[in-house]
């Protein structure tokens, strides 16, 4: 971090400031004073808040077992909650504290069989609830291995950031002092192809690399993916990763694996769902640093 992040900290703390490193893995009891925190912890709530959005989306509705996909998400993380005759499954259950709008949404439908937590890839906004989660309902945690480490470790690493992902990589630290994951063991750390038969679920685990080294899909049906941070339409208009990769190479390369099982749908990291017209036109587009924001 640079001498204005470190600035900012400072700023934040009133007294003094955590480094990188502290930030990331302080307690309360190593962590500063700070008399802002509480200010701007509700502040950033209710900015969450009111960028909220909750709906669900019917899939399958032509076969004998449709599902439906709860989405709830907000400026920060997206929780998918899929309910189906077999069970739910959540996909990546957001930043610590987000477990609560999922086991709402569970009381709202009435159930209380969930099977898995399928975590994506180990970044803060997507497992960081997966632990309590796990805690109250007993259903097992499942990340890929080259990802299990570090949500075991309660760490984010973006990777080299591009554009305004620079941004987002000054921020962790911050970020951190209000929504830091616990350290989060997997029960399950499966390699490419893994199914979830076990559980009674046709779903299987596709690795698909670049945004961390496991980033990880999950598919249903063979036909709908949950793509984690592969693709966004966070802007409304699908693209693929462009922000945060620890190999931007490898994101074009998943991205054609997933093309090749011909989704009807895509669900993707944050933003809508997309459509499988929309998805066949993507492409990686930017495998370079861009040279106007290094």
């Amino acid at each position: 971090m640079g001498g204005a992040g470190r600035a900012l900290l400072k700023w934040l703390s009133g007294t003094g400031y955590p480094s990188p490193s502290q930030a990331l893995k302080a307690d309360e009891s190593t962590v500063a004073p700070f008399p802002m925190r509480p200010v701007i912890h509700f502040v950033a709530i209710l900015f969450l808040y009111g960028c909220s959005s909750n709906y669900v989306v019917p899939v399958n509705l032509e076969a004998a077992s449709p599902f439906n996909v709860h989405i709830m998400g907000d400026a920060l993380s997206q929780v998918y909650l899929i309910e189906s005759e077999r069970g739910l499954i959540v996909v990546d259950p957001g930043v610590s504290g987000d477990e609560n709008k999922i086991l709402r949404k569970m009381k709202e439908i009435g159930r209380d069989d969930l099977k898995l937590i399928f975590i994506t890839h180990a970044h803060f906004d997507h497992y960081g609830g997966a632990a309590a989660l796990r805690g109250i309902t007993g259903a097992p945690i499942a990340i890929h291995q080259l990802d299990a480490t570090a949500m075991a470790q309660g760490e984010t690493d973006l990777g080299t950031a591009h554009g305004r992902g620079k941004i987002g990589k000054f921020f962790l630290p911050v970020a951190y002092l209000f929504w830091r994951p616990p350290d989060t063991e997997a029960d399950i750390v499966f390699e490419d192809a893994y199914r979830f038969s076990d559980l009674g679920l046709d779903a299987v685990a596709l690795h698909t690399p670049g945004h961390t080294p496991g980033s990880s899909a999950l598919i249903l049906e063979n036909k709908y993916v949950f793509a984690g941070d592969l693709v966004s339409s966070r802007s409304g208009t699908p693209t693929v990763q462009r922000y945060y990769a620890d190999d931007w190479a490898q994101l074009g390369e998943s991205l054609e694996r997933v093309k090749q099982l011909d989704p009807i749908l895509v669900f993707s990291g944050h933003g809508r769902p997309i459509k499988k017209e929309e998805f066949e036109k993507l492409e990686l587009k930017q495998t370079q640093p861009d040279p106007l924001t290094e």
